[in-house]
């Protein structure tokens, strides 16, 4: 036999190899979800990344990183805990099943910073009582609690340093531990359980990052408890046809009236804005910019109290008779909305590019904020889906933007 054909032989008696392939390997783990879920490298750039605008993709956003500071030291912290480190539910742990009216009152001061009385949150607090069972729900809670005590020890004189705002590492703990599990909850469960939960623990998300200064993360949390909210059908709406189409369930928390009395209860960013420009009215380069931006926020408290209203009128809906009544309505409002765009959101514009006072450019983007939160409920009330919601992509980017930017206002410098 010749040296080929028992070289040939040998190749044959190998076993099989099969074709080489790369290796996978994920890219960087700061980029944006939508990029990170498509396996592409993400450019970052805020508040929406430059890849996805140029393919026409809706910008999820980043991950919410929550800085920790210690008092005396201004260096952060370490990375945040993994879910395993469970902290201690220390707080509302419940020793019976009954909900009493003292323990609605109480919990309804823990969502803003501001107290104030014709601004009630005890529908939220039922909801969170009537669901305290749940193991996320009380983390979110034990977040939220912990976060607002520990601001209200402070006075919220010791807590602002150079990196960003104080936060508790017990309210940190927490808060990652609820976000996690509602992440995986609701990949494993998607059922209305698990968007019962998400819908609770939203709202409390939501309030410890306005708390925070961080309204970028704030409304990422708000825009998903939006699709969530519409994928179940938690109110009555309306079809293409004008037909009434019943609600699938109306017990589920009605994320966007907590957003819209959360926005129009005040300014409930850090209280440092508020405080530390009181007396500099030089700071401001027209006099005129503070009441321009008081009659803005005026006039959307006006429309606040007309969107509740009509949310309202919307979760009763039962006749198709009121159908013609409720679109006339709806109509007046987003009229109102424009109105109030062409009248002030170009000045506003003006006012945060050429004022230095930081209470009066805060004011401006806040009140932006407020009216893009508005304006995207009234769109989505009667005859909203998911599909809907996510293909608000330009209002939707007009909203991150101005969060981004309301968020950068607040920052300490």
């Amino acid at each position: 036999m010749s040296f080929l054909d028992r070289h040939k032989d040998q190749q044959l008696l190998e076993p099989f190899k099969p074709p080489f392939r790369r290796k996978f390997k994920p890219k960087a783990k700061t980029g944006c979800h939508t990029c990170r879920i498509r396996r592409v490298k993400c450019d970052e750039a805020r508040p929406a990344c430059r890849r996805c605008m140029s393919t026409d993709r809706v910008c999820d956003g980043y991950p919410s990183v929550f800085r920790v500071l210690t008092f005396g030291d201004h260096q952060s912290s370490a990375s945040a805990p993994t879910p395993s480190s469970q902290p201690t539910l220390s707080l509302y742990q419940p020793k019976s099943s009954i909900v009493t009216a003292d323990q609605v009152d109480k919990l309804a001061l823990y969502f803003h910073r501001k107290r104030r009385v014709n601004v009630c949150y005890r529908n939220e607090a039922r909801a969170i009582l009537a669901n305290l069972s749940d193991p996320t729900i009380r983390h979110a809670l034990d977040s939220l609690i912990a976060l607002h005590d520990g601001f209200e020890t402070t006075r919220h004189t010791a807590v602002i340093g150079p990196n960003g705002p104080f936060i508790t590492q017990h309210s940190l703990d927490a808060y990652n531990v609820a976000v996690s599990s509602l992440a995986s909850r609701l990949k494993e469960e998607p059922n209305r359980t698990s968007a019962q939960v998400a819908l609770v623990c939203c709202q409390m998300f939501v309030s410890i990052e306005v708390m925070m200064g961080d309204y970028t993360t704030a409304f990422q949390h708000f825009l998903l408890g939006l699709r969530i909210m519409y994928q179940y059908r938690n109110r009555p709406s309306v079809s293409d046809s004008g037909r009434v189409v019943p609600c699938g369930n109306l017990s589920l928390p009605h994320l966007d009236e907590f957003a819209i009395k959360l926005f129009a209860s005040g300014y409930p960013g850090p209280k440092h804005l508020c405080s530390c420009e009181r007396g500099d009215s030089s700071s401001a380069t027209n006099n005129i910019d503070p009441i321009l931006c008081d009659q803005a926020r005026s006039d959307l408290s006006v429309l606040s109290v007309e969107v509740l209203e009509f949310l309202n009128w919307v979760t009763g809906l039962r006749s198709q008779y009121q159908v013609a009544e409720l679109k006339a309505t709806r109509t007046q409002i987003l009229g109102r909305l424009q109105s109030w765009e062409e009248t002030y959101s170009e000045t506003a514009n003006e006012i945060i590019e050429r004022t230095t006072s930081k209470r009066v450019r805060f004011g401006a983007a806040f009140s932006l904020l407020l009216h893009s939160v508005l304006k995207i409920v009234v769109d989505l009330a009667i005859g909203a889906s998911t599909d809907d919601v996510r293909a608000l992509g330009e209002q939707v980017t007009t909203i991150k933007a101005t969060a981004h930017m309301a968020t950068e206002i607040g920052k300490v410098v």
